[in-house]
């Protein structure tokens, strides 16, 4: 089965002539230029990905301060509780990045830039609602691209998880616009 394969990959590549070994030699050699292109890839999305974890890390971070600060202008018990809830997913999202990150890198995230935004108070309650609406719609579809980029299991529930409570909270959200 394995001439076969190979026979049939390497058609018009070589001559009839060349030997087995030839043959499985070729392969061979295909093969590792193939595997160190693959390795290349994706030792690119790791960076890629993990890039994406120490980002979604402060954003999550951010939106947790975010929520707090929006419970304490909440007009209703009602939309405090919802921001409280909000506030407590974001920093659950935050610990679990945290987490990933930690593994894989074997490093704390650092702060490279990424700064926490002061949470404008000239807003209304309303209007940062909206805000929030929107970057919870973003974050669903990052979340989303990440689960896609990884075959961890254990990243792929916590992306899941992540991604479930952002879905959530946009519809929560949705619904004190109403």
């Amino acid at each position: 089965m394995l001439l076969v394969k190979l026979t049939n990959q390497t058609k018009g590549v070589l001559p009839k002539q060349h030997s087995f070994c030839q043959l499985v030699t070729l392969f061979h050699t295909k093969h590792i230029v193939y595997r160190d292109t693959i390795k290349e890839g994706v030792t690119m999305a790791h960076d890629r990905f993990t890039q994406l974890i120490l980002e979604s890390y402060f954003a999550e971070m951010q939106a947790h301060h975010h929520y707090m600060t929006m419970a304490q202008m909440a007009p209703t018990e009602e939309a405090r509780h919802i921001m409280m809830m909000n506030a407590q997913d974001e920093h659950r999202h935050a610990e679990a990045f945290e987490k990933i990150y930690e593994e894989l890198t074997g490093t704390e995230p650092r702060d490279t830039g990424m700064h926490m935004m002061p949470v404008n108070e000239n807003m209304t309650f309303l209007d940062h609602v909206r805000m929030q609406l929107f970057d919870e719609y973003a974050d669903f579809r990052k979340y989303k691209d990440m689960y896609l980029m990884t075959d961890n299991p254990e990243y792929r529930d916590t992306l899941f998880n992540a991604m479930h409570d952002e879905f959530r909270h946009a519809m929560l959200l949705t619904y004190l616009l109403n």
